[in-house]
């Protein structure tokens, strides 16, 4: 993304997500497979998988966190570039913006963005 971000990232000790290809009909359709999330923030994720991801391509998020029931957002690849790994084969880092989002969600997110000790709480998930 060129400049300023629009809102700050930030890790979370204790959270997955799930990533599906959207299907024609908006709905979820094929898992992408195993993702890791990098980093999180109020508009979108970074996350690593195996899978390429093409820019413009659209898919269903569940965020899943220890601290708010899960999250489905709408998201949009907007970069995808291919690193190499040390210890395994070749992954993919992308950047999703988030195109559709409930309220209360992006509030959760907002509680932790702003709250440090928030996004260290860890419990199994």
């Amino acid at each position: 993304m060129a400049g300023k971000r629009r809102n700050k990232r930030f890790q979370l000790r204790s959270c997955r997500i799930q990533i599906d290809k959207q299907s024609f009909f908006g709905l979820r359709a094929k898992s992408i497979g195993k993702v890791v999330l990098v980093n999180l923030s109020v508009s979108g994720l970074q996350a690593l998988s195996s899978t390429q991801l093409n820019p413009g391509d659209k898919y269903k998020i569940k965020i899943i966190t220890n601290i708010f029931p899960p999250m489905d957002v709408d998201g949009e690849v907007m970069w995808s570039k291919l690193q190499k790994g040390k210890n395994f084969e070749n992954y993919y880092r992308s950047g999703f913006s988030f195109i559709k989002m409930a309220d209360n969600y992006k509030a959760n997110l907002k509680k932790l963005e702003s709250d440090p000790m928030l996004r260290e709480v860890t419990r199994s998930i």
